[in-house]
């Protein structure tokens, strides 16, 4: 199962995706957030914190996501967000990984520009609001929280 890359920012984002993996271990996981995770993650790292707001701090980050890719090589990418985790599910669909996008539960009026660049790219977009997925055309699996 350490195939399977989670990509999530620190807080909000990475919150959620430890409550989406429910009763999974952490650590069949690798783990990619953006500060360094405790050993109860197991195999985890970390790139830097970016937006659209700090382009070159997304430069830094696109590279660090690039190179461990090209190191990991996972099967299959899930992030809940934000920027780098588009860089992630970017480039891993580019690599042939199977990518997915949870949006975020405050996104409950519009997807997250995030989750509108990845779908652009073909990327699943799981939204956890039923009326934004029908007027998106995003998947509705449920809310996390």
């Amino acid at each position: 199962m350490k195939q399977v890359l989670l990509v999530a920012s620190f807080g909000g984002h990475f919150e959620q995706m430890k409550i989406l993996l429910g009763d999974h271990a952490f650590k069949d996981f690798i783990w990619v957030s953006t500060k360094s995770l405790d050993s109860s993650f197991g195999a985890s790292h970390h790139v830097m914190d970016c937006s659209a707001t700090h382009p070159f701090r997304c430069v830094i980050c696109f590279f660090q996501s690039l190179f461990l890719l090209i190191k990991l090589k996972p099967q299959k990418i899930v992030s809940t967000g934000a920027a780098p985790g588009v860089f992630f599910v970017l480039l891993g669909k580019l690599f042939g990984a199977s990518c997915l996008w949870v949006d975020s539960l405050a996104n409950s009026e519009r997807l997250s520009l995030s989750a509108r660049i990845v779908r652009i790219f073909g990327v699943r977009v799981w939204t956890q609001w039923e009326s934004l997925a029908k007027s998106t055309g995003a998947e509705y699996k449920g809310a996390v929280l």
